[in-house]
């Protein structure tokens, strides 16, 4: 008997096995699997690179939060860091 294996790789440890995630008697049954978990085609392939066309500018000078829009410098990298991941936002976030 055949069965039908869905697996992923593993970002932790990408080199090694792969993890499996289900198994199924039919081809269909796995692909319809995929396809809703996964966004899968019709053949039961996903495509693991998007590409997001983003409205704003980035500015490489500085970090930015995404909750209050507060920036911190990055002419001290480790500063800008530090205080980024630290700060409370305006908004209680």
């Amino acid at each position: 008997m055949i069965k039908y294996y869905v697996d992923v790789p593993n970002a932790a440890l990408p080199d090694e096995v792969w993890i499996t995630l289900a198994s199924f008697d039919t081809k269909e049954e796995a692909i319809e699997y995929t396809q809703h978990y996964f966004l899968a085609d019709e053949e039961g392939n996903i495509n693991l690179i998007s590409e997001i066309e983003s409205d704003e500018e980035e500015d490489e000078d500085v970090l930015r939060c995404e909750k209050c829009g507060k920036e911190f410098p990055k002419s001290d990298e480790y500063y800008a860091e530090v205080a980024y991941d630290q700060h409370e936002c305006e908004d209680g976030g």
